[in-house]
């Protein structure tokens, strides 16, 4: 008798495992497919959503506080890498939309501030984002949109935790 127990609780500990291992799996394609569509979202055929988010946090800081931003701000902003960072600003570079220049305070860094065609983007493309959004939210709903912004945000906020515990040990 306790041998079919013994059993019975290893292939029911088998099936919490199989099922967590499946929930893992499906929230692991869930988050790869979500970043796979949003990374391809195109406001402009010349710009990736990740461009057209960074041209916006440069023209807020730089309204805002009136000085140059560092890109490990835009980095911690988006909570991108500092790879990811670079690539998007050497994008926008060659666009013509963003200007470089060394920081002063520290030779290693580099601060970025929008050109004047940069400025004329921003503002055409912040109009098309908020055309995309309500659109998006008129199809998807105001509750679902609300609830799906606090999970995500919850989401990021915990990824962001785990991050700073695990660099911490």
């Amino acid at each position: 008798m306790q041998i079919i127990s013994v059993c019975y609780l290893m292939w029911q500990s088998r099936k919490k495992v199989d099922a967590i291992n499946i929930q893992n799996k499906d929230l692991l394609y869930a988050i790869c497919k979500f970043n796979k569509v949003t990374s391809q979202i195109s406001i402009d055929s010349d710009m990736r959503i990740n461009e057209v988010m960074v041209l916006a946090i440069i023209d807020g800081q730089c309204v805002e506080s009136e000085k140059p931003l560092l890109a490990s701000a835009v980095g911690e902003s988006l909570c991108i890498t500092h790879s990811a960072v670079s690539q998007i600003f050497t994008s926008l570079e060659k666009k013509g939309y963003v200007c470089r220049n060394i920081n002063e305070s520290d030779k290693r860094q580099y601060r970025f501030t929008l050109t004047e065609q940069g400025r004329q983007v921003t503002n055409k493309l912040k109009k098309e984002v908020d055309l995309l959004i309500s659109r998006i939210v008129s199809r998807f709903g105001d509750d679902k949109t609300t609830e799906l912004t606090q999970m995500l945000n919850d989401f990021a906020g915990l990824l962001v935790q785990m991050r700073s515990e695990s660099e911490n040990i």
